[in-house]
């Protein structure tokens, strides 16, 4: 196995789910992709133009799995 996907949505869950393939990922020597999917909200309550707000959304997402890969590249995991 070379690759592992583990999809994340930052929820607790979503952590222990990622620690497991963190762990296998480690055990087989195989790197780990992480991914989230950004979804826009059906309903806005802004004024600002929903291109803007996925632009925000896609931004704190990335700055999230930045954070998990950094963490993880640390516990010595291939991501």
């Amino acid at each position: 196995m070379k690759t592992i996907l583990c999809a994340v949505d930052f929820s607790p869950a979503s952590r222990e789910t990622l620690a497991c393939a963190a762990s296998l990922a480690r055990a087989l020597g195989a790197e780990l992709e992480i991914v989230h999917v950004v979804r826009p909200p059906t309903t806005l309550l802004t004024d600002l133009p929903p291109s803007l707000l996925v632009k925000d959304l896609e931004a704190a997402a990335e700055r999230r799995l930045a954070q998990e890969a950094a963490a993880l590249e640390a516990a010595d995991v291939r991501v």
